[in-house]
């Protein structure tokens, strides 16, 4: 292993320019899919503010057919990106309140998970896999990462998932693509958005309005970074010790 990495790094680069179409056309429908599921959402909050105050008092009138209809909506509104996962998050805080909120939420953000990785996976296939397994220092990286077990796996999930920089959709994409195993990627989905989630629940639930600003505040945000610097400091950590050891000689 150490003999292939040094030989591909004395090898000379090739331009610029050329090495984007490259990598671009090597990546195929995972780099397009990447880039709606992080920008689509957006769009889905305007469209979901205009109607919220009208669909609130629907969903609270009707019961446990409205909370399944809930559920379901928001698994596949969030599964392709349409959503995003604050926003029905608030929502669920401020018409269910707490206790029904927060596990219907849970349960919505897991169908969304599992509709976009499954989604992920059957059109971006293993291309994404492909090109790491053609750059060794990748395929180390990866490795250390998502390759040393279910435990490390799943881990490796939930400190993504607690970081609030890289939205849901774009984070389930991206591991899907990656070839993420599927019970370590729910899993790790599961415990990593308890924290933010339930607490964006409780906040809504406790408003007297319905504020979809109230997911950014300044301690969600504080928060969030925090997350965001500890996990990232964890995963580089790993990667820097798993391509230590590759190019270190016995």
């Amino acid at each position: 292993m150490l003999n292939h990495v040094n030989e591909l790094a004395s090898q000379p680069a090739p331009p610029p320019p050329r090495r984007i179409r490259r990598f671009l056309h090597q990546l195929g429908p995972a780099g397009p899919m990447a880039l709606i599921a992080t920008f689509l959402p957006a769009l889905g909050a305007i469209v979901l503010i205009a109607v919220a105050r009208d669909l609130a008092p629907w969903l609270k009138s009707h019961g446990l057919p409205a909370l399944l209809l809930f559920i379901l909506a928001f698994a596949i509104l969030g599964g392709f990106a349409l959503v995003p996962t604050y926003a029905n998050s608030l929502l669920a805080g401020w018409t269910f309140g707490f206790p029904i909120g927060f596990p219907a939420v849970l349960l919505g953000l897991l169908g969304a998970a599992a509709i976009s990785y499954t989604f992920a996976r059957r059109v971006a296939g293993h291309r994404v896999e492909d090109l790491i397994h053609q750059h060794p220092k990748w395929e180390l990286v990866k490795n250390a990462l998502i390759g040393q077990g279910a435990i490390r796996t799943i881990w490796i999930v939930m400190l993504l998932r607690l970081s609030p920089l890289l939205p849901f959709e774009t984070t389930s994409v991206l591991l899907a693509a990656t070839g993420t195993p599927p019970l370590p990627f729910m899993v790790g989905t599961a415990i990593g958005v308890i924290p933010r989630t339930a607490a964006i629940v409780f906040v809504a639930s406790r408003a007297h309005h319905l504020d979809f600003h109230q997911a950014n505040s300044r301690w969600f945000l504080a928060a969030g970074l925090l997350a965001s610097a500890l996990g990232a400091v964890i995963i580089a950590a790993i990667s820097k010790h798993a391509l230590d050891r590759a190019t270190t000689p016995d």
